[in-house]
């Protein structure tokens, strides 16, 4: 009854998209991908997830025909390892070239070694169609995910329109889909036009600098219509509530390595301003301590950042702490102070200030003596703590520096001379600290001394 009620009833069929579909199947006399295992497929009325690989072109028909007019999926999930599984296949080749004790390295299964029909320029192009007309029907749509599809220039112009007015649509992923900068100029713009994306995955894509700055350009235009929020909200006296705006909160760029450090400063410059991106991952894009240095001086201002990966770029430690600390305090406001890398942060900051006041006050009991010489003593001590604690910082500072010019130079590119000034400034600042420890037990044995021979 209800294969007659889908020839019949097209708004059935619109809703019911693994029914719909199922019947198309069995009209054409093929099987549903869903009741075979190597399609590692998934559907019901809201969900779809499919690795199309080894989809023939009989498999492809029924499931464009029943996704073109569906108005009821919240998620679409359509998958391609091929590429991926090359990839991997030549690296273990590589590995196996320089073992060559371990066999059966780098082989690709037997089902996927032609090219598989979504990498054929007219698969893709009716792929792109058909997304298109069902992202224009299905207004309920709120995640869909493109993994591994070879999608063009012209695929994005497809797309790019229906998802950027999209009112439901929050997260979007184009996850090595062969995107390049003229590509990238199309997912900026549609990326800078949309009000509902929240998340965006552009991961694995060889674009370079010139496509991160149209991602740049898209993170700018939403600080802007933002801020055109808030300032309204503010003009009616309303609470600006932050969390309930709609917009772009995470970017995931890793794995892009042609963006090197052109497209991490461009980033760091569009974030100068913004305080609406959560999270960033930069992780193995090809940057160096420039990008770090940017990021370092881009935090200063943005303090609604939580979240910055750098895994696997030629960062060094120490500016990988330093971001850390900083992202730590901006998500104080956030976690609260049970956090420990918060705690942590924190307890860095304000050491060297702890430090430098129990220098300058005595304890309490010897407050209570107001004896002259005791006076003259607190005084000098004040002092000489004082011309202490300015060397400790003029030593910090110029420690500072020089690691900065060897987070620059690269750890592998340093010469033995700056290893030795290090190491000099290293030796000044544990003498001076050394000092200190000193002078802070002379003085409260001092202290505790006049306090018992007063009373």
């Amino acid at each position: 009854m209800n294969r007659h009620r889908c020839d019949r009833d097209k708004d059935y069929a619109a809703q019911h998209f693994a029914e719909f579909y199922t019947h198309l199947c069995a009209k054409q006399g093929t099987f549903p991908v869903a009741a075979m295992r190597a399609h590692k497929a998934k559907m019901s009325d809201v969900l779809l997830t499919i690795c199309v690989d080894r989809l023939t072109e009989q498999d492809w028909y029924p499931l464009l025909s029943a996704l073109k007019i569906n108005t009821r999926l919240q998620k679409i999930t359509i998958e391609s390892r091929w590429s991926h599984l090359r990839r991997q296949a030549a690296r273990q080749r590589r590995k196996q070239r320089s073992q060559p004790s371990r066999h059966n390295r780098g082989l690709i299964p037997p089902s996927l070694q032609q090219r598989p029909l979504i990498h054929h320029p007219s698969a893709a192009d009716d792929l792109a169609r058909c997304l298109k007309c069902m992202l224009l029907n299905n207004r309920q749509l709120q995640s869909l995910e493109l993994i591994g599809l070879p999608l063009l220039q012209r695929h994005a112009l497809q797309l790019a329109d229906a998802v950027a007015h999209h009112p439901k649509l929050m997260a979007i992923a184009l996850r090595d889909c062969s995107l390049d900068d003229d590509a990238m100029q199309v997912v900026g713009g549609m990326l800078q036009s949309s009000n509902s994306i929240m998340t965006a995955d552009l991961s694995y894509n060889p674009f370079t600098e010139r496509g991160c700055r149209s991602i740049a350009q898209a993170i700018k235009a939403h600080n802007a219509k933002r801020g055109a929020q808030s300032w309204q909200q503010t003009l009616r006296d309303e609470p600006t509530d932050a969390h309930s705006m709609q917009g772009l909160r995470a970017l995931d760029l890793s794995y892009c390595r042609h963006i090197k450090d052109a497209g991490g400063v461009e980033l760091a410059q569009a974030l100068d301003d913004d305080n609406w991106l959560l999270s960033l991952n930069l992780s193995n894009c090809g940057l160096t301590a420039v990008t770090a240095k940017a990021m370092t001086v881009t935090l200063v201002n943005n303090t609604g950042l939580m979240e910055l990966k750098l895994k696997g770029n030629k960062i060094t430690k120490g500016l990988k702490s330093r971001i850390a600390k900083v992202m730590a305090l901006n998500r104080a406001e956030f976690v609260g102070p049970d956090d420990a890398l918060v705690q942590r942060a924190y307890q860095d900051m304000h050491h060297m200030v702890d430090g430098l006041s129990a220098l300058r006050h005595s304890d309490s009991r010897s407050r209570s003596v107001s004896h002259h010489s005791l006076e003259q003593d607190e005084d000098l001590a004040v002092s000489v703590s004082a011309s202490i604690a300015t060397d400790a910082s003029a030593v910090l500072d110029e420690l500072e520096f020089q690691l900065d010019d060897l987070a620059t130079d690269g750890l592998f590119e340093t010469q033995d001379t700056e290893a030795a000034e290090i190491e000099s400034t290293i030796r000044k600042l544990h003498a001076l600290v050394d000092k200190l420890q000193d002078f802070q037990a002379q003085e409260l044995a001092q202290s505790t001394d006049q306090h018992l021979d007063n009373s």
